[in-house]
């Protein structure tokens, strides 16, 4: 976040910056994980961003309908739904989002 703040001074008001990353990175809600000790919630880059640039943040997350081996996503997971709606290609901006999906793509 501190890098990131740096570049955005010296970028000025209308500078714009692109960093990529992991959806588990850059996520603005915090990733919870399971592991042999439980379950285990930690705040990840992008809750930091969040905190740190406000709305001036502004995620792109993409959807390839597999998982890192390569297998199909669950249908109930968000990348089997949006799988589903048969478009190959669509951009949903979800800041306008209405409020139960809203609390949906905001919880931890």
């Amino acid at each position: 976040a501190d890098n990131l703040e740096w570049i955005v001074r010296q970028e000025g008001p209308s500078g714009k910056i692109l960093v990529f990353a992991s959806r588990n990175h850059i996520s603005t809600a915090p990733v919870k994980t399971n592991s042999a000790s439980g379950e285990a919630g930690h705040e990840v880059a992008g809750t930091y961003l969040r905190r740190r640039f406000g709305d001036r943040l502004i995620t792109i997350g993409n959807l390839v309908g597999t998982d890192l081996t390569q297998e199909p996503v669950p249908r109930e997971s968000f990348d089997g739904l949006a799988g589903e709606l048969d478009t190959p290609l669509f951009l949903l901006d979800l800041r306008t989002a209405p409020a139960r999906p809203h609390a949906w793509l905001t919880r931890a």
